[in-house]
């Protein structure tokens, strides 16, 4: 966070500290758009949809840059960009753990999906993962995680 963005944060309190997230979130978006090396026009098509979606809010940086990094490559390759992606799926899962824990299924999938997330870990150099019930159980789970946390009426125009 640059010294301008403390100051503003300081200045205006709680509603400060949503600008300095709304500012911080846009140039973490511009930092990934740049580094897919996008077209202009895709990387314009690409900024309109790169808002967190609920799921995301108040989640870390690195969460959101993983979020971004997947929504850009969608509009590259011209997917679709409605279904959920990896953190969008993670932070729904996570959020339901809070509430009830995860069956077996549930820590697979939470697992694979924290090792995509943040790559790098002891989870994703396959240290800690939890094995699938079923081979596929893990992007079978996931593919209707995905329509579950989706955004409709988030598409790359």
């Amino acid at each position: 966070m640059t010294a301008s963005l403390r100051k503003l944060e300081a200045m205006m309190g709680g509603f400060g500290t949503e600008i300095v997230v709304a500012f911080s979130h846009m140039a973490i978006a511009e930092e990934v758009i740049t580094e897919s090396g996008c077209s202009k026009a895709d990387g314009q098509r690409a900024f309109g949809i790169l808002c967190p979606s609920e799921p995301l809010e108040g989640k870390a940086d690195d969460v959101y840059r993983s979020h971004a990094r997947e929504l850009v490559a969608r509009v590259v390759a011209g997917e679709n960009t409605r279904p959920g992606t990896t953190a969008e799926v993670l932070c729904c899962l996570l959020g339901a753990a809070l509430k009830a824990p995860l069956d077996t299924s549930g820590l697979a999938l939470a697992d694979w999906l924290f090792a995509e997330v943040f790559p790098g870990n002891k989870i994703s150099e396959g240290e800690i993962l939890r094995s699938e019930l079923y081979e596929g159980q893990v992007q079978a789970d996931l593919q209707d995680a995905r329509k579950r946390c989706g955004v409709a009426d988030r598409v790359a125009s």
